[in-house]
């Protein structure tokens, strides 16, 4: 359980590769992540509100998938 929960939120983080890789997301945006697109409306757009938004809704949208998988995943505890 522990290591599908820190895939998620690994996967969730991801800003790294597509920046390097793509330069800004790559054709038509296809490579964007949540951070990544949090770095483009905070950074370069100016829009810090929009940027906090969104890191709000990711924060709570993987405590919500944790919460399925461990409910899914987890076992029976003693």
């Amino acid at each position: 359980m522990l290591v599908t929960l820190l895939a998620t939120i690994t996967g969730a983080n991801l800003f790294t590769e597509p920046y390097l890789l793509t330069g800004g997301g790559g054709p038509d945006g296809a490579s964007t992540s949540p951070v990544f697109l949090m770095y483009q409306k905070g950074i370069l757009q100016g829009n810090p509100d929009v940027a906090a938004a969104l890191g709000v809704v990711l924060v709570i949208g993987v405590l919500l998938i944790a919460l399925i998988q461990k409910r899914l995943v987890g076992g029976k505890e003693d």
